[in-house]
């Protein structure tokens, strides 16, 4: 039985050959931004890039390719993002393992808008308005900064989304290649970063089954079968690798700062006012014109036109978004495997609201990938100078240390950054571990750790401190 599409009726489609909206002006707004990731490429380690590049550099050094560490200490999360780094800094070497590390995550936030693009032409009729939704993910914040540092994010985003997609288009096309598709990339989703990836995964499918007129399929023999499949999977590996649930309980204890309880009046301004000001922050331009282009329209019949496929996305976007704005805290990186549904729905509001409104989107999104140039020409000054030089600092800790025992006690985005250049020029030797209690030699740590020993000297990393202690 042919499954039934689910393929909205946009309304003033027919834009005729609009130049600032054509297929090949999206493409080289789209080509540009990403373009423009290969200016940041080479810039030092940034904030907690040095995670899975310090992780890289120890998988690499101790040939454990199952257990990730961190300063010799067993990491929580899964090691897909590290694997993919691994084969090229073993061809192209290992100083270039945060160029590697940024490279992996381009390409993920790449691939996510290819796989945006190709999802919409599936649902979608028009295919000005795929790459149109492609230019404004690849936007604001993305463009800025999510698409290209080296966190495991982007490519968490990627799996999640490819999963959702895949499911998606098995309930369109009642094919089971798709359901296969969608277990390996949730299965995939939890390898590059934590569990959460499934409560994305039942969160779209609940939507699917209350919104998609094919939804039986998802209880096929096939599909029962593969879901099942899919949710023993990170069991089976936290309890092979992990020889237990250690990695449910990280995540656990982790997911307690969310909850952190601040008082009503910062809670509720949050809900109300800053966390609905920071997604359109996110999303500049297009949420601004999106949002001012939602309330002149709501009333009219051309807006409150209700589709069956946007409808899909705007629930698996709202689903997903409630846990992280409902509670307390959360950091905008945690939601970005729903920046491509956000995208659309902006997208969409937008390629509905006329001719002029587009072309002002359009012109606004070239502005943004003109800014994000700029922006790149002036990054190497603020995280070489005015963030100071991590290279510099660990070289100048080599030379005071004269090859003695050195360790790094510090996690946090200084010390991170330290230890990977630290990593970096002693490769092939063993990478910095924290160090024990009663350690001989030198410590990298911060300025409240006067218990470890001598100060020899005080490194100023913008607003934080790392002191280098001594001790006999």
């Amino acid at each position: 039985m042919q499954a039934k599409q689910l393929v909205p009726t946009f309304h003033d489609f027919s834009y005729g050959r609009e130049k600032l909206t054509s297929l090949s002006v999206l493409q080289t707004v789209i080509l540009f931004a990403v373009l423009s990731f290969l200016c940041t490429l080479f810039l030092p380690s940034i904030g907690e890039e040095g995670v899975y590049t310090n992780i890289t550099l120890e998988m690499m050094q101790n040939k454990d390719y199952l257990v990730p560490t961190l300063f010799g200490t067993q990491y929580s999360r899964p090691p897909l993002f590290n694997w993919l780094m691994i084969p090229f800094a073993q061809i192209f070497g290992h100083t270039h393992v945060v160029l590697i590390a940024r490279l992996v995550n381009m390409f993920a936030t790449v691939f996510t808008a290819g796989s945006l693009i190709w999802l919409v032409r599936a649902i979608f009729p028009e295919r000005q308005f795929a790459f149109f939704a492609a230019a404004v993910y690849l936007s604001g914040d993305l463009l800025f900064k999510r698409g290209w540092l080296a966190y495991a994010d982007s490519l968490f985003a990627l799996c999640i989304f490819v999963s959702i997609a895949c499911l998606w288009l098995a309930l369109e096309q009642n094919q089971r290649r798709w359901l296969v598709g969608a277990s390996v990339a949730v299965c995939c989703a939890f390898l590059a970063k934590v569990h959460t990836a499934y409560i994305f995964y039942a969160l779209a499918g609940l939507v699917l089954l209350w919104k998609h007129p094919n939804r039986g399929f998802l209880f096929s023999p096939s599909s029962l079968l593969l879901h099942t499949c899919a949710l023993i999977f990170p069991f089976a590996w936290t309890v092979y690798v992990n020889k237990g649930y250690g990695g449910v309980g990280t995540t656990f204890l982790h997911s307690q700062t969310y909850f952190t309880w601040s008082g009503l009046l910062p809670y509720l301004s949050r809900i109300f006012l800053l966390y609905p000001l920071e997604i359109v922050y996110r999303f500049l331009p297009g949420s601004l014109i999106a949002l001012v282009m939602f309330f002149k329209l709501r009333n009219t019949q051309k807006k409150s036109a209700q589709h069956a496929a946007i409808n899909i996305v705007f629930w698996i976007a709202l689903l997903n978004l409630l846990p992280y704005w409902l509670v307390p805290h959360s950091n905008p990186r945690y939601i970005l495997p729903l920046y491509p549904f956000i995208a659309l729905l902006i997208s969409y509001v937008i390629w509905q609201s006329g001719n002029t409104v587009r072309r002002l989107a359009v012109s606004w999104l070239i502005i943004g990938v003109l800014l994000k140039y700029a922006y790149a020409a002036w990054l190497p000054y603020e995280h070489n100078v005015y963030r100071g030089n991590a290279a510099a600092v660990a070289a100048d800790i080599l030379q005071r240390t004269q090859g003695k025992e050195l360790y790094v006690n510090d996690s946090s985005a200084s010390g991170l950054r330290v230890a990977v250049e630290l990593n970096k020029i002693r490769y092939p030797q063993q990478p910095v571990v924290m160090a024990p209690q009663n350690y001989s030699g030198f410590v990298l740590a911060s300025c409240d750790s006067t218990h470890l020993g001598e100060i020899v000297h005080t490194y100023n990393l913008r607003k934080d401190k790392l002191n280098l202690y001594k001790a006999d």
